[in-house]
């Protein structure tokens, strides 16, 4: 019978191993529901914060057509920021709520266009926040301006074309 012990730590090992897997199905499953609950909330934290600073920017270069932008909400799930005359500098927002994320697309120049995501994380106490690249953002005003700040950097750094001014 001692030969027959390795068959019961075999075993007691692919119950340890089945136990896990349903712990972490369960967690995916709580945290998929955290994420449907409070998605739309955080979203439109982010989207009040995106848009704030927009008006804020727009007050700031009140009189400066070259630096103008709008902020359009395309729909309930997205937005678009962009120029006022025809150059293209973009930014378009949408969030995919059952894929836990948030999708965007800047486009500083004809040939200058960059996509990433953020994607939706439940903490300990069921909290939703953002993270990109191991960057996390709790406050949404810090992820609008994660959003925000290359278009702006760029009206304010880079001199606007003459049929702007």
């Amino acid at each position: 019978m001692s030969g027959d012990k390795w068959i019961d730590k075999l075993a007691d090992e692919a119950k340890r191993h089945d136990e896990e897997l349903s712990k972490q199905k369960e967690i995916r499953v709580h945290q998929h529901d955290v994420i449907e609950q409070k998605a739309r909330t955080l979203w439109d934290a982010l989207v009040s914060n995106v848009e704030r600073g927009v008006q804020k920017f727009e007050q700031d270069f009140a009189n400066d057509k070259g630096r103008s932008l709008e902020f359009d909400k395309t729909s309930s799930d997205g937005f678009r920021i962009h120029r006022t005359d025809d150059l293209p500098i973009e930014l378009v927002v949408h969030i995919d709520i059952p894929a836990g994320q948030i999708e965007f697309t800047q486009q500083r120049s004809q040939n200058d266009v960059s996509s990433g995501t953020l994607f939706m994380q439940v903490d300990a106490n069921d909290n939703l926040y953002l993270t990109r690249y191991g960057r996390d953002f709790f406050d949404m005003a810090d992820a609008a301006r994660m959003l925000l700040e290359p278009i702006f950097t760029l009206l304010t750094t880079e001199r606007p074309p003459l049929s702007s001014r």
